[in-house]
């Protein structure tokens, strides 16, 4: 189990900007230059897993720094379910599976089996 309040402020700002990456931002925690000027749209979570990755953030994250990014991710989505999830953070389920599976990926975590939240279209559980 990862400490946060253990880390050094370096890892700790590193961390909490991989976290909101994943699931931070989608909770409504907006900065002015994070909307998309054309559209007004907020960026997708994909988007900003990716824009983590590009940076080359996600290669510094130790296992159990890896770790706690995932179970923030699913976390939110189990918590949530289906309808809340869209409700609170503008987001579809299929965006933040993506948003999983992308981070899963780009973490490399060989020790470890994504798991994965299965709803049907109508918000029932698989």
């Amino acid at each position: 189990m990862l400490d946060i309040d253990a880390l050094a402020e370096p890892r700790k700002r590193l961390l909490i900007g991989v976290l909101r990456s994943a699931m931070g931002v989608v909770l409504k925690m907006y900065e002015p230059n994070e909307f998309d000027a054309r559209s007004r749209n907020h960026i997708p979570v994909w988007r900003r897993i990716h824009d983590a990755i590009r940076d080359d953030a996600l290669s510094t994250l130790t296992g159990d720094e890896a770790e706690a990014c995932l179970d923030a991710l699913h976390g939110t989505q189990y918590a949530l379910g289906p309808t809340e999830l869209h409700t609170v953070t503008g987001y579809t389920l299929r965006e933040y599976a993506s948003a999983g599976l992308l981070l899963f990926s780009a973490l490399k975590m060989p020790f470890r089996t994504y798991d994965l939240v299965l709803w049907s279209e109508e918000g029932e559980w698989l």
